[in-house]
């Protein structure tokens, strides 16, 4: 249980070690080829850049009346060369098919009403040139630009941009948490700039009201309320299952698991949660647990109960809105922009996914599935990577014919992100300390015990013995 001053409650503050946040990036090798000629993707991986994860929970308020935690979380990313290894740096271009510019494109198309859309197009169009610096569909940016500094692609101050442009540019701030707003007071800068994480460092993910466990040992850490609510407002407005927030934050798990629990955590980089099963016994270090892991068809959303996951806003590659085939989600409802999840390398997607690309996409369960290892006594993870994949919509807009006329119908990867965990001596000595430890000196007074016991049996019986046959 959670209670204040103790060892517990320091490790839940913030764990005694860190997190690795693995970022893999695709490169798309023939990227003029796929611009030009329609080719289809060849995909090189380039990573992983291995990042030291720090989670910190902060403005904490304890909850007498109703035992229960208040906090938010704050995320700290620091670059770690050293595992990254010596080929890899944060200064690395990377090749790419411009994700904002391709993602804004659409958007245009899902925000403006079809007629102003027809009569605006060319304005929209010279102003979405004016807003990108580095040749509208390919980018070779850095991967410090595209995952935290950010590049520009909205200069409010460019006299190409009508006030439609600049009213549109307003509206991808409001919707998208992956665009960031800059005013520079002292050189009357005004732009905006996209990054894909940066707001994980820079934001917090909400409020969180968890459980003590005072009262039951096997809530602790559950969420009572996120943002002031059991239920979210992402997948539709009404409490479907999609909505329901339920479990853990991901840091903390209730003691005593077995082979008929389930785990659920409720993750806020893709408001949703996810529930993890039994998927049999395994040790890290000697020290035994149970291997837990999410279904292979958590993000499929044609069938119940992920029906409520099809919103129907991201538009296919035939340019419909529509669920989309097994495998990939519509993320659009919670990061306010066309992108859609996978597992990585589409693992446990329908093959027309991997079967539209070239390269390096090659789906392997043992790198690319979402598990974890607990501590069957303690309910401590002793080992677990949560995975997920970004991906966008490449195909023809008719609207805009000159820059996308030529592109191939597909869904094409973008980065994949392995938030890792392999716990290190100062976490084995914590549980050691915690439990291991006390549970040998157990064993060994229970032996003891019984050894002396079968002794003093032993004497009282020749006692017995000689007392009987001396009288």
């Amino acid at each position: 249980m959670l209670v204040r001053g103790t060892d517990q409650w320091h490790r839940f503050k913030q764990l005694p070690f860190n997190l690795t946040y693995n970022v893999s990036i695709f490169e798309v090798s023939n990227a003029e080829d796929v611009i030009n000629k329609g080719d289809r993707p060849n995909l090189t991986e380039k990573g992983p850049y291995v990042y030291d994860e720090i989670i910190r929970k902060v403005n904490i308020v304890f909850n007498e009346d109703n035992e229960t935690i208040t906090y938010q979380r704050k995320t700290e990313l620091y670059f770690n060369q050293e595992i990254s290894g010596p080929n890899l740096s944060e200064n690395d271009t990377v090749k790419m098919i411009n994700p904002a510019y391709v993602a804004i494109l659409q958007m245009v198309k899902m925000i403006l009403p079809e007629v102003i859309l027809i009569t605006t197009k060319k304005g929209i169009q010279s102003c979405m040139n004016a807003m990108f610096e580095d040749g509208l569909l390919m980018t070779n940016y850095t991967v410090r630009q595209l995952l935290f500094d950010g590049y520009k692609i909205c200069d409010f101050n460019n006299k190409k941009c009508t006030v439609l442009g600049i009213s549109l540019c307003k509206e991808f701030i409001n919707r998208s948490k992956s665009i960031e707003e800059v005013i520079d007071k002292t050189t009357n800068e005004h732009y905006m700039k996209f990054s894909f994480l940066n707001y994980k460092i820079d934001l917090f993910d909400g409020v969180y009201n968890v459980e003590t466990g005072t009262e039951d040992i096997n809530e602790v850490g559950n969420i009572k309320n996120w943002d002031y609510s059991n239920y979210s407002t992402f997948w539709g407005e009404d409490h479907n299952t999609c909505n329901v927030i339920k479990g853990t934050d991901g840091t903390l798990y209730a003691p005593h698991v077995t082979e008929d629990s389930q785990i659920y955590a409720y993750s806020t980089d893709i408001c949703r949660n996810t529930k993890m099963e039994y998927n049999g016994p395994g040790s890290y270090k000697d020290i035994e647990g149970y291997y837990f892991r999410t279904s292979p068809t958590m993000f499929n959303s044609s069938d119940p109960p992920n029906d409520c996951f099809c919103i129907n806003q991201t538009m296919g590659v035939d340019g419909k809105p529509t669920c989309f085939l097994d495998g990939v989600m519509d993320m659009y409802p919670c990061m306010g922009a066309p992108v859609l999840l996978s597992y990585p390398h589409f693992l446990y997607a329908n093959p027309k996914y991997v079967n539209a690309l070239d390269g390096d996409i090659k789906p392997d369960p043992k790198k690319h599935e979402l598990f974890v290892l607990l501590d069957k006594y303690l309910g401590v993870p002793l080992e677990g990577h949560k995975r997920a994949q970004m991906n966008i919509v490449l195909r023809p807009i008719s609207e805009f014919k000159k820059v996308t006329g030529k592109l191939p119908q597909t869904v094409l990867p973008i980065i994949w992100i392995d938030e890792g965990l392999e716990l290190p001596p100062v976490g084995m000595d914590m549980i050691n300390n915690l439990f291991y430890n006390t549970l040998k000196l157990v064993n060994i007074l229970k032996w003891t015990f019984i050894g002396i016991t079968f002794g003093l049996t032993v004497i009282s019986c020749i006692l017995l013995y000689n007392h009987l046959y001396s009288s």
